[in-house]
């Protein structure tokens, strides 16, 4: 019997690919590979990601399927891991570097896939697809110490992209790979999401949702009120704490959203610590909540949401579809061009390592025994588990000396 593999769950994902016949996906909580068929409705585990522990959570940020090849671009990994669907192998393709990348999204354009990565610096990555020659870009930002947007903007041969911690959106010429900065002149500091509707881009900061035209640089506020019960979750020390409105106390900083998307006359909003998607009407500035199918708030929840997201940007847009999971129920919606959110949600139910539980302290991966297993178990995983590093537990401490003496008898 496998020790590593417990009952079915469900899966959480991260990087997402999506086509006809079948949903392509990493893991967000351990290194795996999966294919959910989507006329069988059933999910399959390919492999793990080579070069990788385990137990690694939230390796990807992107997938990007190009021809036979699933590209899942890094999040905390520092490798690009390619799926070759013919060969049925996995790739990997050091990107040398010390940080992670934490890449949310790219683009494709004339066989080369360009993302941004949120390293010490802003850092633009040129991928040949064929060749997997990797070329980097620095954008240099004077004493900026933050990250970007999740959102893209792709206009004709150019992409834009937003900074979370100053008021200045990038234009990136994918031609010549050359750059130029826009300051955007608001009050409040940085970006939580871009979009745009075909003449202006649409902007959302701590305190409001605004339009900015880049050719006469004229920036106007658009919404109206925001909907009954709207509100953010974040944390105040070790406490889990609800705010009503837009801003909270505790992180004036914080965006409430932090991807969005323009389809027909509206502009969705994806959560980021807010507690509700919301479609504006462009036209008038009003505010609808979109509510999801069983979405219920938890204990389990509510941290997430402290942590990650409500809705979790898996897929991003893909052609004319946007894929978002919710960090609640896990599950994965695509919603459509007509701004219609898919009924018959996708769930992946599959085996997942479950025999010992992980929870992160400054992101440092600690093992607990879980609740759901036993001592036996846990001891067994010690045991035989080669793959546990050392890094995985705190030098000097008592679980660092249980760990030796198992190892020694």
């Amino acid at each position: 019997m496998d020790i590593f593999l417990d009952s079915k769950s469900v899966l959480s994902t991260e990087a997402v690919w999506f086509d006809n016949l079948n949903i392509w996906f990493s893991s967000m909580l351990f290194n795996g590979l999966y294919k959910y068929d989507i006329s069988t409705q059933q999910t399959h585990f390919i492999g793990s990601f080579p070069k990788e522990k385990r137990n690694e959570w939230r390796l990807h940020g992107k997938a990007l399927k190009i021809d036979h090849e699933i590209f899942f671009l890094p999040n905390r990994s520092k490798y690009i891991h390619v799926y070759d669907i013919e060969r049925h192998q996995i790739y990997s393709y050091d990107m040398k570097t010390k940080e992670r990348i934490n890449c949310k999204n790219a683009i494709y354009y004339k066989g080369c896939i360009y993302f941004v990565g949120n390293d010490s610096e802003i850092t633009l990555y040129e991928m040949n697809a064929k060749t997997k020659k990797i070329k980097k870009y620095p954008i240099n930002i004077k004493d900026y110490k933050g990250q970007i947007c999740a959102d893209y903007i792709v206009i004709d041969t150019k992409f834009y992209f937003a900074c979370d911690s100053e008021n200045i959106v990038i234009e990136y010429n994918m031609d010549s790979n050359t750059y130029c900065l826009h300051r955007v002149f608001k009050g409040s500091k940085g970006f939580g999401s871009i979009a745009y509707d075909g003449n202006s881009f649409l902007l959302s900061d701590s305190e409001s949702v605004f339009r900015w035209n880049k050719d006469t640089d004229i920036v106007q506020e658009i919404y109206d009120d925001f909907p009954t019960g709207y509100g953010m979750t974040v944390k105040d020390g070790d406490a889990v704490v609800s705010c009503t409105g837009f801003t909270n106390k505790y992180n004036k900083n914080e965006k409430p959203f932090w991807f969005s998307a323009v389809i027909a006359d509206y502009l969705w909003l994806f959560p980021f610590r807010t507690n509700m998607i919301i479609k504006m009407n462009l036209s008038n500035g009003k505010m609808f909540e979109v509510p999801l199918l069983d979405e219920k708030e938890n204990d389990i929840s509510l941290f997430m949401k402290t942590r990650m997201t409500h809705c979790h940007y898996v897929g991003g847009r893909q052609g004319e579809r946007i894929l978002f999971s919710s960090t609640k129920t896990r599950r994965m919606y695509v919603l459509e061009n007509d701004g219609c959110i898919n009924t018959d949600y996708f769930s992946f139910l599959a085996e997942e390592p479950k025999n010992f539980e992980i929870y992160y302290c400054n992101d440092v991966p600690v093992f607990t025994e879980s609740k759901k297993e036993n001592l036996k178990k846990f001891i067994n995983i010690i045991m035989s588990d080669n793959r546990l590093e050392g890094k995985n537990y705190y030098i000097n401490s008592m679980g660092n000396n249980i760990f030796k003496f198992m190892r020694s008898i």
